[in-house]
């Protein structure tokens, strides 16, 4: 299905650029001095089969780089932690400096900030809609040539290139991103209120 309006689009590669090199700067970091605050999916988590039994987590990692709890120190969790609030519910973590902050600061609004390191052939499953009405901003720091995002309604793929950033939307249909290569997925990605999606597709510049 082709769209001729953007804001109909539910993957889209946005004007965006970034240093590589800043971006795992940041990652070596989070894992030399923040390894603390980190997740494995099912070490951490409930049976992730229990949502959908195709999926196959059990080494994908993560860090909650916002948080709705009072306790900035308790790692916030993608899935087994709340995650039907706002804005305004989400607190920064002491993970919100250098690389990541410069995104952050580009956003309106951002909330449930998340770096994942993404093993070949897990399978998280589709990426649906939930409270907030908002899109996903994602960072690609590693990826290849079979890795992408797979949208329900199109059928279109797109390849997920490392040092791109896309915006993908899942509030009318899922969405799906798929590792079927030899190299981990690694990517840095933030939601922002639905309302702003024209505002992200419209920015230009160099985090």
């Amino acid at each position: 299905m082709m769209h001729n309006n953007l804001q109909e689009t539910s993957i889209l590669k946005l004007n965006l650029t970034f240093n590589i090199d800043d971006a795992f700067e940041y990652l070596n970091i989070l894992e030399k001095d923040f390894n603390h605050l980190s997740w494995v999916y099912r070490r951490d988590h409930n049976e992730p089969d229990m949502i959908d039994p195709k999926n196959n987590m059990d080494i994908v990692k993560g860090w909650g780089l916002q948080t709705i709890y009072d306790d900035l120190d308790f790692p916030y969790h993608c899935d087994l932690d709340p995650h039907n609030e706002g804005p305004k519910h989400f607190k920064d973590t002491p993970m919100v400096f250098g690389f990541f902050k410069r995104f952050k600061d580009m956003l309106k609004e951002p909330f449930r900030s998340f770096l994942f390191v993404w093993p070949s052939k897990q399978y998280i499953g589709k990426w649906m809609s939930h409270p907030p009405p908002h899109v996903f901003v994602g960072l690609i720091l590693q990826s290849n040539k079979d890795c992408y995002a797979y949208s329900y309604e199109s059928g279109e793929k797109v390849l997920l290139e490392a040092g791109s950033i896309f915006l993908l939307d899942t509030t009318q249909h899922p969405a799906e991103l798929v590792n079927n290569g030899e190299e981990d997925l690694i990517f840095l990605v933030s939601s922002v209120p639905v309302k702003y999606k024209q505002e992200l597709i419209d920015l230009k510049g160099v985090i």
